[in-house]
């Protein structure tokens, strides 16, 4: 763990799966039951979430009313990416699934982390 962060390498698809993992196990919360929509998401489907811009990679904080809250920054050299450590379970829902972004990254054969 670097400065709070959980740093990794990966390539796209790996952080599109990433990001389908965390929505397909979030809950809707609040006001989100109204747009809530039960279903699997496809990795390609997260591609509306990528932002690319400065060090933010991709961002979701609520997903057809899922509360996902994960945000993935580009890390320190080409090809790897940063999750803040510390998920907290009143902000990502998906944390009975994946308790700790270490659990989240090694969901699609990601084990080395930093």
């Amino acid at each position: 763990m670097a400065n709070g962060y959980v740093e990794f390498e990966a390539t796209e698809e790996q952080l599109l799966q990433i990001m389908a993992n965390a929505v397909n196990h979030s809950s809707p919360a609040g006001l989100g039951f109204l747009h809530y929509q039960m279903k699997d998401y496809k990795p390609e489907e997260m591609k509306r979430y990528i932002f690319n811009e400065g060090q933010l990679y991709a961002d979701i904080d609520y997903a057809d009313g899922r509360m996902v809250k994960l945000a993935i920054f580009k890390g320190d050299k080409d090809g790897t990416y940063k999750i803040r450590e510390g998920f907290r379970s009143d902000y990502q829902s998906f944390m009975h699934e994946y308790p700790t972004p270490k659990n989240l990254i090694a969901s699609v054969g990601i084990e080395k982390c930093s």
